[in-house]
């Protein structure tokens, strides 16, 4: 059996030793969020509250800043200058690609836990693994708890060690070659299958390893590593004398201490309520029980021993709950239980500032973070499966995509990508719309600009092309309503109004029958087609004469009485609707003339 390189062994040893008393915070913070802060002080419990009895307020913190850090930036890859088309289309496709990573990766998904744990613990872990059934590089969030690295001064990491326990018999199920060393412990007497054993993953810019130091330090697997860098990233939040804080190592103690305050209160209360009574002098029975009667001639004098509580009590209590927020940087606003205006909201944005600016600070650092490890992604996957093809599907800018991937051809070498969260990074979603509002009123940004900024994700080109359908649709149809309006003075100059009413209701037709506007009204005022040679042109009279043997109608088409040229004229001469003309004058008398017009064709 190989053992893994002294070397290595020293250097996790090194970098365990010096990191103890960072271990020491994130194993009180872990006690603390799980409520087994009886474990971190057993002294602080009494039998009788062997628990915490104040709310975890820490915990519910966490998890709401977590909820709120934990959605992810926008992928932003290049390739070449962005100056021709087929850059912008290899820049689309390795972002499709960037986005199958982490979709692949359900990353949405983890960064909820990542950002709870960058919050209690002070930094956050991004690891590229590789799923070789599905021939794609995984980005895992992994748990800092266990964690060992080193960082250059550029802020990559070089060097990360995982350590983790597993059972006797989860390791022999995992390594069944190796179950008659695990079976034994260090002096070689039998263990359960219960037994933790230590296992350590070390990854640097060269190779990875996988060794059991409780076995001493069992090698079980080890490979080059086909990038030559460091698989693994590291997120730290900012340091003061370099050592990893997580946000709530300052408020253990005051919830700690919130917690004893509490108790003494209960205690208090029940001293309060099982204190011994009091008699007066003439009473010479104590009866027992809830329907006792007590005999005496001074009622008044039947009591309680009073057990006072200092009003002090009740006012350290309220700083408690204050300094708690203040440790924790959680403001109050955000538990609803704020006194602010609530009609100029100048006093819950003032409170909610802090807690705004730590958004601002997650992002920045996860945005570089993030940015490194997909590009790590895009080496590993040209690395390892650059020749194969795969389909890549998903959603995209609000669009699905459906595209087929050589990793060699379509990232080519180019691994660089950036992630944004915008310039509105760290404002509420009201209030980035309000400023993009703002900018986009005074002429400073383009409409495109602001929908690249929208908290919300959406294909920009898009987009824009489905607003000028709309556009084009709603003035197609307001041109159909005037065109309707204008049917009756068509009438009434002479025209013939059968025509355009036939095209609009063939167009409210195919629209019932759920044929696109733009295709009905297209169809509706199409002109018929020409007629074949030797048939009757569109309009002509047919055969037999232009009236068709129908009575009262010329042979010219015109109604009988009506000379050439008088189309659309009363028979003989008569006056038409427009000719007779009614009034009442004078006395109210009604005063109907009409008069007679008779027109030959010029």
């Amino acid at each position: 059996m190989a053992a893994v390189d002294k070397a290595v062994a020293d250097k996790v040893a090194a970098m365990t030793a010096a990191s103890a008393d960072r271990d020491d915070r994130m194993r009180a913070i872990r006690l603390v969020r799980a409520g087994d802060a009886d474990d971190l002080v057993p002294g602080l419990f009494a039998d009788m509250w062997p628990k915490p009895v104040v709310a975890n307020f820490i915990d519910v913190a966490a998890r709401d800043l977590a909820s709120v850090l934990a959605p992810l930036p926008s992928l932003s890859c290049a390739s070449g200058r962005m100056e021709r088309d087929s850059d912008r289309r290899r820049a689309e496709e390795k972002n499709k690609i960037g986005y199958d990573y982490w979709r692949q990766s359900r990353l949405a998904t983890q960064m909820f836990q990542g950002a709870d744990r960058y919050n209690s613990y002070g930094f956050l872990v991004f690891y590229c693994e590789v799923d070789f059934d599905r021939q794609i590089p995984i980005i895992q969030v992994e748990d800092p708890w266990g964690c060992y690295y080193e960082n250059d001064r550029w802020g990559f990491t070089r060097v990360l060690a995982r350590t983790f326990e597993l059972t006797c018999s989860e390791a022999c199920t995992m390594w069944p070659e190796y179950e008659h060393t695990f079976r034994r412990g260090k002096s070689g007497t039998p263990v359960s299958d219960g037994t933790k054993i230590k296992f350590v993953r070390y990854d640097d810019d060269d190779r990875t390893l996988l060794y059991c130091p409780d076995r001493s330090d069992l090698l079980l697997n080890s490979y080059a590593n086909p990038i030559k860098r460091c698989k693994a990233h590291v997120v730290e939040r900012p340091k003061l004398d370099g050592e990893t804080r997580g946000q709530f190592d300052n408020a253990i103690w005051v919830q700690l201490a919130a917690h004893r305050l509490a108790t003494l209160g209960l205690d208090a209360a029940y001293r309060a309520v099982m204190a011994p009574l009091a008699l007066p002098t003439d009473a010479q029975e104590l009866p027992i029980g809830p329907d006792a009667v007590i005999r005496t001639d001074n009622p008044d004098g039947v009591r309680r021993v009073p057990l006072e509580v200092p009003q002090s009590a009740f006012a350290w209590q309220q700083q408690l709950d204050s300094q708690l927020r203040v440790a924790s940087g959680y403001p109050e606003a955000r538990l609803g239980s704020t006194g602010a205006s609530v009609v100029t909201g100048r006093g819950v944005e003032a409170l909610m500032g802090g807690f705004d600016s730590q958004i601002k600070t997650f992002q920045e650092l996860a945005r570089f973070g993030l940015s490194t490890i997909t590009s790590i992604c895009f080496e590993m996957d040209q690395a390892l499966f650059g020749g194969i093809k795969r389909v890549v599907n998903g959603v995209m800018h609000g669009e699905s995509y459906q595209i087929t991937v050589t990793p060699r051809d379509d990232i080519g070498g180019n691994y660089a990508c950036d992630c944004t969260y915008g310039f509105a990074a760290g404002l509420s979603p009201n209030q980035a719309a309000v400023l993009l509002l703002q900018f986009r009123g005074d002429g400073l940004i383009s409409r495109n600009t602001v929908r690249e900024q929208l908290p919300f994700d959406i294909d920009v080109d898009a987009e824009q092309r489905e607003l000028d359908v709309q556009e084009a649709e709603d003035a197609l149809k307001q041109g159909l309503f005037a065109f309707a309006q204008a049917l009756g003075p068509m009438a009434q100059a002479g025209m013939d109004p059968q025509v355009p009413i036939r095209a609009l209701a063939q167009v409210i037709t195919a629209r019932e029958k759920g044929t696109p506007l733009a295709e009905a009204v297209a169809a509706a005022f199409t002109p018929p087609e020409a007629p074949p040679e030797g048939g009757p042109a569109p309009g002509a009279a047919p055969a037999g004469g232009a009236s068709g043997g129908l009575p009262g109608v010329q042979d010219s088409g015109l109604l009988q009485g009506v000379a050439e040229g008088q189309a659309g004229q009363a028979p003989g001469g008569l006056p038409t609707v427009q000719d007779i003309v009614a009034g009442i004058r004078g006395n109210g008398a009604p005063n109907l003339t009409a008069s007679v017009r008779r027109r030959q064709p010029a």
